[in-house]
């Protein structure tokens, strides 16, 4: 309820909690997957029936995070295969996690200054 209130995502959530119960953090990362996606598909069902949904954009939308999630697997693999340690998926998470903490609220500073 809290990743969704606060739009963080629940593999924000899912993911160190699986983690701390020491379980491997690829499968620990599907699950989290798993679970954001039939969270994801209600609230899009929801939103599409009150006609809140452009379909145009939730197309185009939907084609980059297509494209765009092939290379990230791929990347993900190749990070743990070079380091040979699986706990890698945990460090993008991490990097990610903290890039878009300064990220975000930097450009809508700049967005507030303009």
């Amino acid at each position: 309820m809290i990743g969704a209130t606060v739009g963080i995502g629940t593999g924000s959530i899912f993911n160190p909690v699986f983690i701390s119960l020491d379980l491997h953090p690829a499968v620990g990362s599907a699950t989290g997957m798993y679970l954001t996606q039939f969270v994801t598909l209600s609230a899009t069902i929801v939103q599409f029936i009150q006609g809140n949904i452009d379909p145009y954009y939730f197309l185009t939308l939907g084609v980059f995070v297509i494209a765009g999630s092939f290379p990230g697997l791929r990347l993900q693999i190749f990070c743990v295969a070079k380091s040979g340690r699986p706990y890698t998926t945990v460090m993008i998470l991490q990097f990610w996690l903290i890039f878009f903490l300064v990220a975000v609220p930097t450009v809508n500073i700049l967005a507030l200054v303009h």
